[in-house]
């Protein structure tokens, strides 16, 4: 984008830049989730079950994959209940 930037459209320069939000984003996650498994693992921290509703993670973690899902033409739904929930298990 940097190289090209002076023959881009406000609007190509517009989604460009919400793509890499949502990739910094997700990334920030992966990470975040990557150092709270490494305390699990390391016993630096109790492990304390949240319930939640399954929904809503779910589309959490769909907007993560939206831009990847759609240049692949992927269709992915949720076919659950909204007041499902879910408490986690200690394995």
């Amino acid at each position: 984008m940097a190289e090209d930037l002076e023959e881009l459209k406000h609007e190509e320069i517009q989604k460009m830049a919400k793509a890499m939000r949502t990739s910094a984003t997700g990334l920030y996650c992966l990470l975040e989730n990557l150092l709270v498994w490494s305390a699990f693992q390391r016993g630096t921290t109790s492990f304390i079950p949240v319930q939640f509703l399954l929904k809503d993670i779910l589309q959490e973690n769909l907007k993560l994959i939206k831009e990847s899902v759609q240049i692949k033409g992927i269709e992915i739904g949720i076919a659950i209940p909204g007041d499902l929930f879910v408490l986690p298990m200690k394995i």
